[in-house]
């Protein structure tokens, strides 16, 4: 963890701008081709959602913006961050959250989730890692989602993103596609990081490289 020098700061003017806000707080959507990720998760019977969040987290860590938060007034690079996400046990209607640092692969990911989920039996479990270096994901797989926000404190200096998406649905052109919805703080993430992140996301995807083990 690093603190951030905020008067040489390249975008100081744009934290200036949006730091005295009650609600500096905004959100965008768009659409990811999920089709490589669906194909490589079937060949490999693996958890689409937990591939799915494996690869955006890994986005998300690769821009250092989705990486700040603040502590004590000051802006911290906090190093790599873990999802803390969402999931439904089968027959159950209850959701509940588990914590899961990134594994070296997507399939030790898969793996890894797995485990901690079919034990855990309390609302959130798994890693303990302090607030701050968590990122929020989750997912509604009941719907073609088109955005969402996410529920909070209204403290403006919350700068833990928030991601989630909804089900794949098929085109006419036989591509797959979902919507996802990322929640931001405007004093450190811009339009510009979040296009980044996206563009990352689906490069991670479409890399996938796609044979049977």
């Amino acid at each position: 963890m690093k603190e951030l020098d905020i008067e040489n700061w390249e975008r100081k003017g744009i934290y200036d701008m949006f730091r005295h806000l009650d609600f500096p707080f905004y959100n965008v959507a768009f659409r990811v081709d999920v089709t490589s990720l669906k194909q490589y998760t079937k060949v490999r019977e693996l958890s689409f959602y937990y591939s799915l969040v494996y690869l955006v987290v890994k986005a998300a860590n690769s821009i250092e913006n989705f990486r700040l938060r603040f502590i004590d007034g000051k802006i911290y690079e906090i190093g790599d961050i873990v999802p803390s996400l969402t999931f439904l046990k089968k027959g159950s209607e209850a959701f509940q959250v588990v914590n899961c640092s990134l594994t070296p692969s997507l399939d030790e990911y898969t793996d890894k989730v797995k485990f901690l989920t079919d034990s855990q039996s309390v609302f959130l479990g798994g890693e303990n890692y302090p607030e701050q270096q968590l990122i929020y994901v989750s997912c509604l797989p009941w719907i073609d989602m088109m955005s969402s926000s996410s529920e909070h404190f209204l403290n403006p200096d919350d700068a833990i993103p928030r991601i989630a998406w909804g089900k794949y649905i098929e085109g006419a052109d036989g591509r797959l596609t979902l919507g996802m919805s990322v929640d931001a703080n405007h004093k450190v993430v811009d339009g510009y990081h979040i296009g980044k992140f996206y563009e990352r996301l689906q490069q991670m995807i479409d890399g996938l490289e796609i044979k049977r083990q």
